[in-house]
């Protein structure tokens, strides 16, 4: 028993599976709405296109430009000192007596907890690194095909 959504799902599948027909649908979208919103012909849109990202770019780098320089400066070196040796005294006030032998161990705990949270930013950036290379291996394969449209792809 088939169910109309189930049509709706396979265009949905069918959209994101396919670079080239959401490629033609942003680009639709895009022509739509600078034609709606800002009245530009579709001929002279290109341009407003480039004007458009080239004032969202200018003001992502100034925004970016002062989230960065609002950030502390990195520390010195003798403020990582007194920072490790302060770390590691408490570490030994609190374990008590057991750990007199071990010289870094505030150290080491500093780290493991760094190591800890740094842990799922680095798999998102990974996995957004493999997304990524798949879909550019995958672009020569599009490219190749629009080149030469009379001929089957099975037919290399």
């Amino acid at each position: 028993m088939s169910t109309g959504s189930d049509g709706y799902f396979y265009n949905v599948k069918t959209v994101r599976s396919d670079p080239r027909l959401a490629y033609v649908l942003l680009k639709e979208a895009r022509s739509r709405t600078l034609e709606r919103t800002l009245g530009v012909p579709r001929d002279q849109q290109f341009l407003l296109t480039l004007i458009l990202l080239g004032m969202a770019g200018r003001a992502a780098a100034a925004r970016s430009q002062r989230a960065l320089n609002a950030l502390p400066g990195r520390p010195s070196r003798n403020g990582l000192l007194i920072g490790s040796s302060m770390l590691d005294e408490a570490v030994h006030l609190l374990a008590g007596d057991s750990t007199p032998d071990a010289p870094l161990v505030g150290s080491m705990v500093a780290l493991a907890l760094l190591a800890a949270l740094v842990r799922p930013g680095v798999h998102d950036i990974r996995a957004v690194a493999r997304t990524a290379r798949a879909e550019l291996a995958r672009i020569p394969q599009y490219v190749v095909r629009l080149n030469r449209p009379d001929e089957s792809p099975s037919s290399s």
